[in-house]
C-alpha cells in the first residue's frame, strides 16, 4: 500500500510547528528551457531533501549546498542555477530553529513550562534521570540519561532546573553550560514581534506590555503608561524628624 507523500507546503509547516531549522527554496524566474518551471519548490535541511523538487537532480543539488550558507546568514537570499537547456533563479528563504528550552526534573513547575513554553516560541526538551517520576503517562517523552542531551540541543538554548534537591543537580549544569544557556526570563524577540508587541496601538494606550519593555523602552515604540508623582495637598505641614530638634 503507497502512503501519500505530504506537499512541500504540509511538510514547511509541520517541521516549522516544531521548531526545526529550514530552507525552502522557490522558482521565481526562468531562462530558456530548463526542467523547471516559475513556482517550483523544494524544502531543505542543512544535509536533506525534505520535500519537493525544483525539476532535477542538477538544481536540487545546488541548492541542497546552498542550504547552509542560507540557514547561517538568517535572511533571505537569491541564487542562480544553470543547466544545458537553461536557468533558474531561486529565492532561498530560511526558517531558524527555535530556541531550545531544556527543563530539568518531571515536577508540578517543569509540567506548567512544559505546556505554557510552545506558545511563546519554543522547543522544549524533558529531562529526568529518575525513571519512577515518569510513570504518569502525561509527561512527554523525556531524556532520561544526561550523555544523550548534548545531540539534542539547538543552537539558542534556555535552561531551567525545576528541583534543587535532585542528586544529579551539578552534572547536569554541567553538561549544558558549555553550551551557555540563559534562563527564560523574557519571551524570544522575534515571538514579541510576531505577537505585535513592537507594534504601536492607538495613541496614548498600552494594551500589550512588551516583556522586552523595561530593557529596550528606546527600541519598542508602545506608550508604557507611568504613574505621576502624587503632589503633596495644599495644607500638608512639613515635620522634621525628631533628632533635628534642637
Amino acid at each position: 500500500m503507497l502512503l501519500p507523500v505530504p506537499s512541500v507546503e504540509e511538510e514547511l509547516a509541520g517541521r516549522a510547528a516544531r521548531g526545526e531549522e529550514i530552507v525552502l527554496a522557490t522558482v521565481i524566474k526562468v531562462d530558456g528551457e530548463p526542467p523547471s518551471h516559475p513556482g517550483a519548490k523544494i524544502l531543505l535541511s542543512r544535509t536533506a531533501t525534505l520535500a519537493g523538487t525544483l525539476g532535477c537532480s542538477e538544481f536540487d543539488s545546488a541548492a541542497l549546498a546552498d542550504a547552509g550558507r542560507a540557514a547561517d546568514a538568517g535572511a533571505p537570499e537569491l541564487r542562480t542555477y544553470s543547466h544545458h537547456l537553461g536557468s533558474i533563479e531561486v529565492y532561498l528563504e530560511p526558517y531558524p530553529a527555535a530556541p531550545t528550552l531544556v527543563v530539568f526534573a518531571a515536577t508540578p513547575v517543569a509540567a506548567a513550562l512544559l505546556r505554557w513554553a510552545p506558545d511563546l516560541g519554543f522547543k522544549t526538551l524533558l529531562v529526568e534521570t529518575r525513571p519512577e517520576r515518569l510513570k504518569d503517562a502525561s509527561w512527554p517523552p523525556a531524556i532520561t540519561s544526561l550523555a544523550d542531551l548534548h545531540s539534542a540541543l539547538g543552537p539558542e538554548v534556555f535552561v531551567v532546573h525545576t528541583d534543587h534537591d535532585a542528586e544529579d543537580l551539578v552534572l547536569a549544569l554541567e553538561t549544558v553550560l558549555p553550551r551557555e544557556p540563559r534562563p527564560p526570563r523574557r519571551a524570544p524577540r522575534e515571538v514579541c514581534r510576531r505577537r505585535g508587541a513592537l507594534q504601536n496601538p492607538e495613541p496614548g494606550r498600552a494594551r500589550h506590555r512588551c516583556p522586552d519593555a523595561r530593557r529596550d523602552r528606546a527600541i519598542c515604540p508602545r506608550r508604557h503608561r507611568r504613574e505621576p508623582a502624587r503632589k503633596p495637598h495644599p495644607q500638608a505641614r512639613h515635620v522634621r524628624p525628631a533628632s533635628t530638634f534642637g
